[in-house]
């Protein structure tokens, strides 16, 4: 996406958010590993973000999705929201969201009368690195995927992946030269 409009003003801004959001997450989780411990006002104030910075990334992860069929989105959900990030980008939401599962079965099976340590301490930092790491990609991704959307000969709207228009059947693969961009 080229220009500056608002749009974009948003999501650069959201991205730098999420950048501290994920900052915030790892200097908690040290302080975990160190052995401080956070007043529940402190841990409130630091868990409030990476639920903030969540529900816009859901929003614009729905923009990124919007161009597919919900056949398509289905099959290759993250692949489709990701696909404007570098390959390591997606590679670490990966692994945030495997760190987070991990820690979640961990927790599981810790002693009772350690799990509330354990959470306070683990849980909930990675899990909002987890939140900011996804919702930095996201954010990446739609700065840098342009308007997918395009068209058959006769105007009908045809998803970035189908190779036919699903209304009139024309070819629309790359060397038929057919397809239009809006």
């Amino acid at each position: 996406m080229p220009d500056n409009g608002p749009v974009q003003i948003l999501l650069r801004s959201l991205l730098v958010l999420a950048y501290l959001v994920l900052a915030l997450g790892i200097v908690v989780l040290c302080l975990g590993l160190i052995g401080v411990q956070l007043s529940q006002q402190v841990r409130l104030l630091l868990t409030v973000p990476m639920f903030v910075i969540s529900v816009p990334a859901i929003l614009v992860g729905r923009r990124l999705t919007s161009p597919f069929t919900e056949r398509e989105v289905r099959k290759s959900h993250w692949k489709l929201l990701l696909r404007g990030c570098p390959p390591w980008a997606r590679k670490v939401v990966a692994v945030s969201g495997w760190g987070a599962m991990l820690t979640f079965v961990l927790l599981v099976f810790a002693p009772a009368s350690h799990r509330d340590a354990f959470a306070m301490r683990f849980l909930f930092p990675i899990y909002g690195m987890f939140f900011a790491t996804y919702a930095t990609a996201i954010f990446y991704s739609a700065l840098h995927v342009g308007d997918e959307r395009r068209q058959c000969s006769k105007g009908h709207d045809v998803s970035p992946m189908q190779s036919y228009c699903p209304e009139c059947g024309e070819n629309l693969s790359a060397g038929s030269g057919q397809a239009q961009k809006n």
